[in-house]
């Protein structure tokens, strides 16, 4: 954007002078780098943001989300994740699916998957995810002692949330679920703006 206002600052010159001098090729020659530089800056942006909402390794992100809590939103995550990695692909093989449990608020994942301990990270300082039942997970229940509570304020859950998405060694994933707090706030919003959903899935109560 620096260059874009660079150029227009010295197309306006261009234009200035053209004017006093009474030429006319000037606009036409001012508007056309405009336009150039312009598609120029809007390419490198549209290439920075598409390499923002991807996560390496991982193929389709679907969100599990719902309007309220109680209503069995993690269950059905985590149900959907262990159907999903029981599907053959095209080679035959099983379905290569992880699950990032990002309610923040209250992490249901490692209950339902029956997991605990830290993580370990390796060398390039990324988190290891824990597994059970042929999926990668990852949740911040790891790191929360259960009998603790912890006070969570706007930006620290957007950073949290970026970690655990971007600076896990996730590998190579056909499909990546996100258990997603309930209601709509900080995390939803976040998770929204930096991935790119193949898909979401909402519950809702059962009357």
């Amino acid at each position: 954007m620096h260059r874009l206002r660079t150029a227009f600052l010295s197309s306006a010159s261009i234009l200035r002078c053209a004017g006093g001098a009474g030429g006319a090729s000037a606009p036409s020659f001012a508007v056309f780098e405009l336009r150039a530089l312009y598609s120029d800056a809007a390419a490198q942006h549209s290439a920075r943001k598409k390499k923002s909402l991807s996560i390496p390794g991982v193929k389709h992100i679907v969100a599990v989300a719902s309007g309220k809590g109680g209503v069995g939103k993690s269950t059905v995550a985590t149900n959907l994740a262990v159907a999903l990695s029981n599907i053959k692909n095209e080679s035959g093989a099983n379905l290569k699916v992880g699950i990032l449990d990002a309610d923040v608020y209250g992490p249901s994942i490692p209950t339902m998957l029956n997991l605990s301990g830290y993580p370990e990270v390796t060398e390039q300082k990324k988190m290891v995810p824990l597994e059970n039942l042929n999926l990668k997970s990852m949740s911040i229940g790891y790191f929360a002692d259960p009998k603790k509570a912890f006070i969570w304020r706007g930006p620290m859950v957007m950073s949290v949330l970026e970690q655990m998405m971007r600076e896990v060694e996730w590998g190579n994933l056909d499909v990546l679920l996100i258990d997603l707090p309930p209601g709509t706030g900080d995390a939803q919003l976040t998770i929204t703006q930096r991935v790119t959903l193949a898909g979401e899935c909402p519950s809702s109560p059962l009357d």
